[in-house]
């Protein structure tokens, strides 16, 4: 009897620790529900949508970026991801004022997994089509710098731009 309610004082004290720490620390979705949001073109991409503010943000994806960039009093940078030599994915939020003004997802395809982000716009875009595809998708790319970084238009503003690594 002494070693079950000692067990059961052991499980109480760590659920309550668990509970409490919950409550400090925003439990964000796991990575894997993330990467399968869809691309909303010019609003969201990875559950982030522009003008959310931080509170929201962290609880998308949490409140521990890997790194934050602080460029000014109002303006910053929070990365995100599990980015490795081998691939993976990367997550900038660009915040200004409190607020999303800008969401970069980088996905690195992983040899035996492809790529991590899977989700796609509504259009049927994803991480790894092809240009000829993307072209196919949405015609021809407004600007091309550099043959990597392709830029798409609509109603005459910057609508998304592409990156391609490598």
């Amino acid at each position: 009897m002494k070693k079950n309610f000692a067990f059961m004082l052991c499980l109480t004290a760590a659920v309550t620790i668990c509970g409490l720490l919950s409550e400090t620390y925003a439990i964000p979705l796991s990575f894997d529900k993330i990467l399968i949001k869809p691309i909303i073109e010019g609003k969201e991409v990875a559950g982030i949508r522009l003008g959310d503010n931080e509170a929201t943000l962290e609880g998308v994806i949490g409140n521990l970026p890997l790194n934050a960039e602080i460029h000014s009093e109002s303006e910053k940078t929070l990365s995100y991801g599990n980015m490795t030599d081998e691939g993976g994915i990367g997550i900038n939020v660009f915040i200004k004022n409190g607020v999303v003004i800008g969401v970069e997802v980088i996905s690195r395809p992983i040899l035996s997994r492809g790529h991590l982000y899977e989700g796609k716009t509504q259009r049927g875009f994803s991480f790894g089509d092809s240009i000829a595809r993307i072209n196919a998708l949405y015609g021809k790319a407004y600007k091309i710098f550099g043959n990597k970084m392709f830029w798409y238009k609509k109603k005459r503003r910057n609508h998304f731009r592409m990156r391609r690594l490598g």
